[in-house]
């Protein structure tokens, strides 16, 4: 049966007859070769179906990216804040900026000497910023989308497999808001697995 959706390229039945042929599309749990053998003359017979299918498959990812990015904008001057930590406790000696309000430059440490109770100070040097919306080009996000997209489409290729060829697809929402772009990798691979046996059918009735 195939494990999975494909346009059949070659069938190998080496146990069983094949139930498709090169070129026709197939879908996931569709019987690829029949293990039933149906004879017009003498009885029928089942086998387990053995042999290889091979199919062009489609591996699809996607991504979506907002059509607005936030830059932050320096609006002043650096500044200092310390932390004092002693035993594991961090004892704030300025007020730490709020999430935005500022980038951080660089954190230093100096150790205190303290033999029974270790401590030392952290100081941190902060840009303070604004956050500027703006408006990014359609080539942009999507040149952004079909990277992640590509990525995760090339994540379902088996070890040593190679795409053929690589489609990108890109749609907006409606209010044009966010972009989405799907990568489909097109390869070539073997989707037939055993299945279940299947009864015997039953001999046809003689013909007068």
């Amino acid at each position: 049966v195939a494990t999975e959706d494909g346009v059949i390229v070659s069938v190998t039945a080496l146990e069983g007859i094949a139930n498709v042929e090169a070129g026709q599309t197939v879908k996931k749990g569709d019987v690829l070769i029949s293990g039933n053998i149906i004879r017009e003359q003498g009885e029928n017979r089942t086998v387990q179906a053995r042999g290889e299918v091979v199919a062009k498959v489609n591996l699809t990812g996607s991504h979506t990216v907002s059509m607005q990015t936030e830059e932050p904008i320096a609006t002043g001057e650096p500044y200092t804040t310390r932390i004092l930590s002693i035993a594991g406790w961090e004892i704030p000696l300025e007020r730490a900026p709020e999430e935005g309000e500022a980038l951080l430059l660089e954190t230093q440490e100096r150790e205190l000497c303290s033999v029974y109770l270790p401590a030392r100070v952290i100081t941190q040097r902060w840009q303070p910023v604004t956050v500027q919306t703006t408006q990014r080009s359609f080539a942009e996000a999507e040149q952004a989308a079909a990277k992640i997209a590509t990525q995760n489409a090339q994540a379902q290729l088996s070890e040593g497999e190679q795409a053929e060829s690589v489609v990108l697809q890109t749609t907006l929402n409606e209010d044009g808001s966010e972009m989405t772009v799907y990568a489909i990798l097109q390869v070539q691979r073997q989707i037939g697995t055993p299945g279940a046996l299947a009864p015997v059918p039953s001999a046809s009735p003689a013909q007068p």
